[in-house]
Parts: C-alpha cells; structure tokens; sequence
C-alpha cells in the first residue's frame, strides 16, 4: 500500500479524474472485472457513513500498488464530534482488509484483472472486525457489524454477501462470538 487519503465527497465521486492531484499519474489502475453478480456495486448511497474505496495500481515496474481514499467529512447526528473516528476506524480497517487481500491474491486475480467481489466483501469485513474484536474496538465494531445485520435484506450484491456472512456453513457472524477484547469488555465469556 502506497496511500491513504481523506478527501472530500465531489473528489471521492470521481476519483478516475482526481488520481493525478492525489498523486497517482504515474500509475496505472486496475480495472477489476466483476461480473454480472453484483451490477450495482458502484451505486453510491448518499447517506452512507461508511464510505472508503480501495484502489488497484501498477507502477511502471510491474509491482501491484494500492492506495485507499476514506472521506474526510462525514456526516453524523451525534453532538460527539468525535464519533467521527469510531465511524473512519470501521471504514479504515474494511479497506485494510481489502489491501490484504489483493496483495495476498485471495479473491482478486491481478494479472487477469478479474475479481471475486461476494468473497473479497465478506473477506474485508471479516479481516475488519477480528481486527477491532482483538483491539477492542469495540464502537467500530458494533457500527460495521450494525451495518452489516441492517443490509442483510439488502437487494442487489450487499444482501447478497451479508446473507452469506451468516450462511450456516460460514462463520456465524450474527450469533454469539468467543472471547474478544469485546466481549470480554462486557463480561460475555
């Protein structure tokens, strides 16, 4: 990883037009195929919190480069002005996870530009939220496994990979986890 930026929303809404006053002419982006299965993945929600982007790069050697943008001002009704924070470590460690694995070549085929994004999803979220369980984020963690119970009747691709998050061969996400820096902060063994 070569960057995280906070930007602003008009910048983070057209990022392929912006790349160069980050920083990023130089490189060349990756265009991840992903397939019909999730057609409405660059629909934007305007009232989304939770808003990061990981993006893929090549420099002029051939090395795999990424680079994460966050927004910079969010939105929140809270009158803690720092809640902000509980709301950028979720989003923060979400595109982490994605990071982690591209670089890794879990669920993102690089030289093919071809991308898994149901499993590079649940990965993310799940790299997350065992990172804020044994950090005990424990406010990032509720608000990124909030979000996720909330979209899991989502239509399109989000309900799609938070259905599987809970499919009873997975990791049983929404039920009672073991021992964490979380739990154990609210005496649940």
């Amino acid at each position: 990883m070569i960057g995280v930026h906070e930007i602003d929303r008009d910048i983070f809404e057209d990022l392929d037009a912006n790349w160069g006053e980050l920083g990023y002419s130089d490189l060349t982006q990756i265009h991840f195929d992903i397939g019909a299965v999730a057609n409405d993945y660059d629909s934007r929600i305007a009232e989304a919190n939770l808003r990061g982007s990981t993006t893929a790069f090549v420099d002029a050697d051939g090395q795999l480069r990424s680079v994460i943008v966050l927004y910079k001002n969010i939105k929140t009704t809270s009158q803690h002005g720092k809640l902000k924070y509980v709301l950028k470590i979720a989003s923060l460690l979400h595109e982490i996870g994605h990071v982690e694995d591209l670089e890794k070549g879990i669920n993102f085929d690089v030289e093919n530009a071809g991308l898994d994004i149901i499993e590079a999803e649940i990965f993310a979220h799940l790299w997350a939220l065992e990172r804020m369980a044994k950090s005990g984020y424990c406010q990032s963690y509720d608000v990124l496994l909030g979000g996720l119970k909330d979209a899991i009747n989502d239509k399109g691709y989000r309900g799609n990979y938070t259905a599987q998050l809970n499919r009873p061969a997975g990791p049983q996400l929404f039920r009672p986890c073991g021992l964490t820096a979380c739990s154990a902060a609210r005496g649940v063994s």
